[in-house]
């Protein structure tokens, strides 16, 4: 069983740089709905987001009682604070899609 938290219970980061709009917070919502809560929100020690922030507002969208965390606790607040921005998303600008392989196996959901 993996750790669950009461989605009331987490703080989103005001410091957040990234933003969601309303039609990507239901697409997200509808994704987890369909798919199941696959990636778990990552919060620090005090229960604060790290990383997650759209599927936190979508499971608030959808009314979850209870979401999917990993606890980064062995993380220093400098380090939770770079995680989602330098060292996860980094590797996402040094990757490529292959686009027309990836069209095929991506279903669009409605």
């Amino acid at each position: 069983m993996r750790p669950v938290a009461m989605p009331r219970d987490l703080i989103p980061d005001p410091d957040n740089p990234r933003k969601h709009g309303r039609a990507q917070i239901r697409a997200i919502a509808r994704s987890i709905e369909a798919f199941g809560f696959n990636a778990p929100i990552l919060v620090d020690k005090n229960n604060k987001i790290v990383a997650g922030h759209g599927r936190y507002e979508a499971a608030m969208l959808v009314g979850f009682d209870r979401v999917p965390v990993i606890l980064l606790d062995h993380l220093t607040q400098t380090q939770a604070r770079a995680w989602p921005g330098r060292a996860r998303n980094g590797s996402l600008l040094i990757s490529r899609l292959d686009f027309p392989v990836g069209s095929n196996s991506i279903p669009v959901i409605r």
